[in-house]
């Protein structure tokens, strides 16, 4: 990385996004502008591609990839830590690049030369300052169609974290320009995560416009689930199962092998509520989404 340019600030702390970027060979002798093979030109430049058109994001003072909740609860062991080392694994997108580092520190203290940087948004304004920030997982990360489900790991393709923060200023700091986060008269955060239906399942490309849908039934497909769940109870507390996919057609398989392992788990932290999306609010109906937040209303004002 070798440019960054300034978002805003959050906690009394800059929040940079990755601008540029430099793409360094292993051999020396190697000009990564003019690379001796087609294939490793197309690569290279699907790499770049990449790194210029994500948003990568990075603060130099305040942890991005753990949500408030998480940084609240952890204060007094983060104060013994390195700041890289409370990052939350899922979200530190460069970790690997800094793996080299990482692994020295044992021996010499390079915590100032490794920075997490997470993929996602952020978004904020002043006074009432309201945040926005999505993380996504690293793992198992890809395009639609070419990655679905779940996998023998427990993670979920294409898994996010979005957190809403609402930060209310002192009435004696709204007129400051830098803000540290013991100066707000309230801190307020919600959470809500998806992912990908937690069932092995997978769209097998063809030459047709849909893809073929196939939902492997496969012995481990409850102990796995089993074990993507207890993960994120761990992680986030209860869990509220939305499903919005289709209960007719094409998506209806899916629909069946995710209620059916649900229901046979009968884990008693886990809820599971259908909403029929496509017909509640069908001709840009959105506003008969109230009807699964009433369905909801009661878990939403348990949990705070």
């Amino acid at each position: 990385m070798t440019g960054r340019e300034l978002q805003g600030r959050l906690m009394g702390h800059d929040v940079y996004c990755a601008s540029n970027f430099d793409i360094l060979p292993l051999n020396p002798n190697v000009n990564v502008h003019n690379p001796p093979h087609p294939v490793e030109a197309h690569l290279l430049a699907l790499v770049s591609s990449h790194l210029r058109g994500g948003n990568f994001l990075f603060a130099y003072g305040w942890d991005l990839t753990r949500r408030l909740q998480a940084q609240w609860k952890s204060q007094q062991q983060a104060a013994h830590k390195a700041f890289w080392e409370m990052a939350d694994d899922r979200f530190f997108w460069n970790r690997f690049l800094q793996t080299k580092l990482i692994e020295a520190n044992a021996n010499q203290d390079l915590s100032k030369f490794i920075l997490p940087i997470m993929y996602g948004t952020f978004i904020h304004g002043r006074h009432i300052q309201l945040c926005l920030i999505s993380r996504r997982s690293r793992f198992r990360a890809g395009t639609r169609y070419f990655r679905r489900g779940i996998d023998k790991e427990a993670n979920v393709a294409n898994f996010n974290e979005t957190e809403q923060l609402l930060l209310v200023e002192n009435s004696d700091t709204l007129d400051s320009k830098h803000i540290c986060s013991d100066q707000y008269a309230h801190e307020l955060s919600f959470v809500q995560i998806r992912g990908s239906v937690p069932v092995f399942w997978a769209e097998v490309n063809t030459l047709r416009y849909k893809p073929d849908l196939q939902v492997m039934d496969l012995q481990e497909t409850a102990d796995v689930m089993k074990k993507h769940l207890q993960g994120l109870i761990s992680i986030y507390g209860n869990q509220y199962l939305v499903n919005l996919v289709n209960q007719k057609g094409y998506e209806k398989p899916v629909k069946d092998a995710y209620e059916r392992h649900v229901t046979e788990l009968n884990m008693p932290n886990v809820r599971y509520e259908y909403f029929d999306f496509h017909n509640e609010c069908k001709n840009m109906r959105w506003d008969r989404i109230s009807i699964l937040t009433d369905t909801l209303n009661g878990d939403l004002e348990k949990e705070g």
